[in-house]
């Protein structure tokens, strides 16, 4: 896979490297109602409380600024398939929740980013009434949430030595 970034209006291009797969992480945190479903409308607008940007792929993005500006961080989709949303229906629409994810590499800074997320679910759990749950759908567990920081601790360490061998 070719690394290219999208961010914002341009594309930037990374040089031309092949990553191994073993570089490539994807973090995934689903925020789920505790019974029934959120409705559209409230969930538009915590995602854009939270600085959630509607965009590419009909599915919400968070980018560093909260402005909606800087590199993409991460992003979330629809819990149901085919996981995207109708912005302009979200009044006649609810789903059972969301799930975020961040794609690394990605962020410029990934323990950043993860914290970024990590508190956006924290929030948009608190404003829903919906709790947050791991990639399996799991409760997330405090224990749960310092493992994924320590993945994206140890991807970052493995990407930093990948990159400097790529140097000679």
């Amino acid at each position: 896979a070719k690394l290219a970034r999208k961010t914002g209006a341009r594309t930037e291009r990374q040089p031309e490297v092949e990553i191994d797969p073993e570089l490539q992480e994807v973090l995934v945190i689903n925020v789920m109602a505790k019974q029934g479903e959120i409705a559209g409308n409230d969930l538009l607008r915590v995602l854009l409380s939270c600085g959630f940007r509607f965009g590419d792929m009909n599915i919400f993005h968070r980018y560093e600024q909260h402005s909606g500006k800087g590199g993409l961080v991460f992003s979330a989709a629809n819990v149901v398939e085919p996981g995207v949303f109708d912005v302009d229906h979200m009044d006649e629409f609810s789903t059972p929740g969301i799930c975020m994810f961040m794609k690394l590499p990605g962020p410029k800074r990934p323990i950043h980013g993860f914290d970024i997320m990590m508190d956006s679910a924290r929030k948009i759990a608190n404003l829903l009434d919906a709790e947050i749950k791991d990639e399996h759908h799991n409760v997330m567990r405090q224990q749960t949430a310092e493992h994924y920081r320590q993945r994206v601790l140890d991807f970052e360490r493995r990407y930093l030595s990948f990159k400097a061998s790529q140097q000679h």
